[in-house]
């Protein structure tokens, strides 16, 4: 797997689909190969649901992210 562009993310993270859909096809073999590894702890659902699952956690990632360097929190005095 390739290194993920700064660029690509920052845009991704303001909102840019095709960063975002960029950044989902580059992690989707790591999605399935998680998938395949873990799919016999999952009780219900099938390949498909659990690598959606995946693809949800990077969206909320995207969102999420805070960048090294950036606080987003007041610290306590």
């Amino acid at each position: 797997m390739s290194k993920l562009p700064i660029e690509t993310l920052k845009l991704a993270m303001a909102g840019d689909r095709k960063a975002t859909e960029s950044i989902v096809e580059q992690y989707t073999p790591l999605v399935y190969r998680m998938v395949y590894a873990y799919k016999f702890l999952a009780t219900e659902g099938d390949v498909e649901d659990l690598a959606q699952e995946g693809f949800i956690a990077i969206q909320i990632a995207l969102e999420t992210f805070n960048p090294p360097g950036e606080i987003t929190w007041e610290p306590l005095s």
